[in-house]
């Protein structure tokens, strides 16, 4: 039975190497999310807990809050960036696919289209060898 799996992956190789590439990229979509250091202790932190840490400050510092607002506002501007980096690699993969698919399908389908067609070119080279 393995063997039988490994010879279908092999005869498709590049196909599979885009579809774990395809999968890694969506693992990353879903999963991934922005942090940054806190202004407050240093620890990484995503944007939902960055403004419970300031909510909680206010609440604790309001006479210190204008001290560390510098710091709060480069936070969100680092979150901000990374979240622009992420957004313009998405349209970036998005626009060597096809865009009528829809936003979360074209770079899939754009990234398993140049596996097949490097699988193609194998294949026709294989066979023009064999010739």
């Amino acid at each position: 039975m393995w063997n039988k799996l490994w010879k279908a992956i092999e005869h498709n190789r590049h196909f599979y190497i885009a579809l774990a590439i395809c999968a890694a990229y969506l693992a990353f979509l879903v999963s991934c999310q922005s942090r940054t250091a806190s202004p407050f202790d240093g620890t990484p932190v995503t944007r939902g807990q960055l403004n419970a840490q300031i909510t909680a400050w206010n609440a604790e510092h309001v006479a210190e809050q204008q001290a560390v607002e510098a710091s709060v506002e480069a936070a969100v501007a680092d979150l901000d960036y990374q979240d622009s980096l992420k957004t313009a690699g998405f349209a970036a993969v998005e626009q060597v696919a096809s865009t009528s698919l829809g936003a979360w399908a074209a770079p899939i389908l754009g990234i398993l289209s140049i596996g097949l067609g490097l699988d193609n070119r194998r294949k026709d080279g294989l066979i023009a060898a064999n010739k």
